[in-house]
């Protein structure tokens, strides 16, 4: 039975709507296709799922028509793959369009500002500032403290108006309030200075207040003062709040910013289907993550310990286990760089194997998504052997020869299904969860590069004095925190029970907490300058956190600061959360033993309840 073009717009003109010529001749195309017996069930399929679309008026486009059946066709379709690993190189890559107001597609000019390693110009390297600085500069309009002031002008709130620097500049005479937005940098040795698009000015430091917070050279900080012989004189300094995911998808001209799945994907939180998937099956109650921090295959039961968990999660599988470098220890760090290929090389086979050995159907193409086999991802290190400079990121992953079985690397073309030699940083897509997950000595760069270092004593006297924070900016941003508490915890805090709940922190975790303020305002795993950790100019976004994921895994064996201290809060991160797994096989001392003794340590993320569990291996 043949279908004809009226049969195709019937079921849209007894609705009200119109098919242009191009879109009823593309649907008449596809309904050919169809059996017979389907075909007004199709176009009734098509019709709901176009009502259900944002349409000006009753002319359908063929553009719609196209998404409408690649929408039908996710909804039918039988591949469930719950995860997605994005590599740091194939990150989408945005930049903020003035005409759109919203962050759209790169699309380069010429071949000059393609996306190569090495740009032939110096146009990537001043993107990249004016990019980190754009991100921050949008949110903090969109922000209610400076969204409703800026339209003020003149009202007893115009002092929190965002000023560019060149008004500054251009001053003739002494400004008495002022309220910037400026990337802070260090152009002669104790010399800062704030710098954006417009223009840059000196800084004088001596009577600011900094608040919660770090602030290493080359993070965009909120900076208030008085302005007075081409010096900017800083009373208060403080970091940019933070806003939902939510919030900043909506600045975006794609629906998912940050990569995985289809080329027309939704964002992961946005996904019907695997929403269904997390909260309706028990494959989805059970789902988990198994992350390792620092793992040394080269050193003594290692190894051993791995097929203790790999056994012990034979039962009941996790979606993945994440291992991250550097995977030799620092034995190693003498030998050559062909002697580490051939020992990891080695190492490694003999992880492959021993996973395996306890997943039998990892090779298996009929497993079940109940009875799925769990994917390996490996993330190297600094110190790992990768094809690529040593300390420039992101870094590529494991190339392939190293998990092939003879020395030809063109023996093994592909990865299984179930291996993925991650990028360093990379990103995972768990059903409606993003995470990020990044390897490097982050905490000894940020904290060394610091304006100012805080303690706890400081920042307690900050908080509880009441007229030091109502004259600052930090003011603002406190009074949203209880004015959105609500919304992230059961029972509103004051500000004066958070301060006593933060003297119970230690230095140390105190340290983290501010740390992942930083990270999450700034929206950037390492918000420095290139010479202190230098990126490749047109990859930089990978390093991005914009919009924030559910979960940022900043894997440090030795860190500073105790990242694991840190709380998701609105205000404070986003609602993201910041761990460190830090190494497996750490050294501690035992007090029921009283002796120095190996502990396995590990965590488990729940994408379904978002909840992060510590582990630990038995100890012998």
């Amino acid at each position: 039975m043949e279908v004809s073009k009226s049969d195709v717009d019937r079921p849209f003109k007894l609705n009200g709507l119109f098919l242009a010529p191009d879109a009823s001749q593309y649907l008449l195309s596809i309904v050919q296709r169809v059996e017979p017996a389907k075909r007004q069930k199709v176009l009734r399929k098509l019709v709901d799922t176009i009502l259900k679309q944002k349409i000006e008026n009753n002319k359908i486009s063929k553009v719609l028509c196209e998404a409408a059946v690649k929408e039908c066709r996710a909804d039918h379709c039988t591949d469930n793959t719950v995860l997605y690993v994005v590599d740091a190189f194939t990150v989408p890559y945005f930049r903020h369009s003035k005409t759109l107001n919203k962050f759209v597609p790169f699309v380069p000019e010429s071949a000059a500002h393609e996306r190569l390693l090495f740009p032939v110009t110096a146009d990537a390297k001043a993107f990249l500032y004016s990019h980190r600085y754009e991100v921050i500069y949008q949110r903090m309009l969109r922000h209610q403290v400076f969204s409703k002031t800026s339209s003020l002008e003149g009202s007893s709130n115009a002092n929190y108006r965002l000023r560019p620097i060149e008004y500054l500049l251009a001053a003739g005479s002494r400004i008495d309030s002022v309220v910037v937005l400026a990337l802070i940098s260090q152009l002669r040795e104790g010399d800062w200075y704030a710098e954006d698009p417009s223009g840059m000015v000196k800084l004088n430091l001596q009577q600011a207040i900094f608040h919660e917070g770090l602030f290493p050279e080359g993070s965009v900080v909120l900076i208030e003062g008085f302005y007075d012989e081409k010096v900017l004189y800083v009373t208060g300094m403080g970091l940019p709040p933070c806003e939902s995911s939510e919030t900043t998808r909506r600045a975006f001209s794609v629906g998912n910013p940050f990569g995985g799945g289809p080329p027309d994907a939704l964002a992961a939180s946005h996904d019907a289907k695997m929403n269904r998937l997390l909260t309706t099956t028990q494959a989805g109650s059970d789902a988990m993550l198994v992350i390792l921090g620092e793992t040394h295959l080269d050193r003594a039961e290692t190894l051993d310990r791995l097929t203790t968990l790999f056994g012990g999660y034979a039962a009941c599988a996790p979606v993945a286990f994440i291992l991250s470098g550097n995977f030799l220890s620092p034995n190693s760090a003498g030998k050559t760089c062909t002697e580490r290929r051939i020992i990891l090389k080695r190492l490694l086979r003999q992880l492959i194997t021993i996973f395996k050995n306890n997943f039998p159907d990892t090779d298996s193409q009929n497993t079940s998504e109940s009875n799925r086999s769990p994917a390996l991802i490996l993330i190297p290190g600094p110190e790992d052997p990768v094809y690529a400079p040593k300390y420039i990121l992101p870094r590529p992953g494991l190339s392939l020869d190293l998990i092939s079985n003879d020395g030809n690397r063109s023996s093994s073309s592909t990865c299984p299904s179930w291996l993925h030699l991650a990028s360093n940083p990379c990103r995972l897509r768990v059903y409606t969860r993003e995470i990020v997950i990044f390897r490097v000595n982050y905490s000894r760069l940020l904290i060394r590069h610091c304006v100012h270092l805080p303690t706890i004593n400081t920042l307690d006297s900050h908080t509880e004095t009441k007229e030091t924070v109502e004259d600052s900016v930090a003011t603002e941003n406190s009074e949203v925190i209880d004015m959105d508490s609500t919304t992230v915890d059961s029972d509103a805090q004051s500000i004066k029970s958070k301060t006593t709940a933060k003297s119970d922190k230690t230095p140390f975790e105190h340290l983290g907490q501010c740390l992942a303020r930083c990270l999450a305002s700034q929206a950037h795993l390492l918000p420095v300058l290139g010479h202190i950790a230098p990126v490749y100019w047109y990859h930089d976004q990978a390093l991005g956190l914009h919009p924030l994921p559910n979960l940022v895994v900043a894997i440090e064996p030795e860190p500073l600061a105790d990242l694991n201290a840190s709380e998701p809060g609105l205000i404070t991160t986003g609602n993201c959360r910041f761990i460190n797994p830090g190494r497996f096989g750490h050294i501690q001392f035992s007090s029921t033993s009283k002796r120095r003794q190996n502990s396995y340590t590990f965590k488990v993320y729940y994408p379904r309840t978002g909840i992060v569990e510590d582990s630990c291996l038995p100890s012998d």
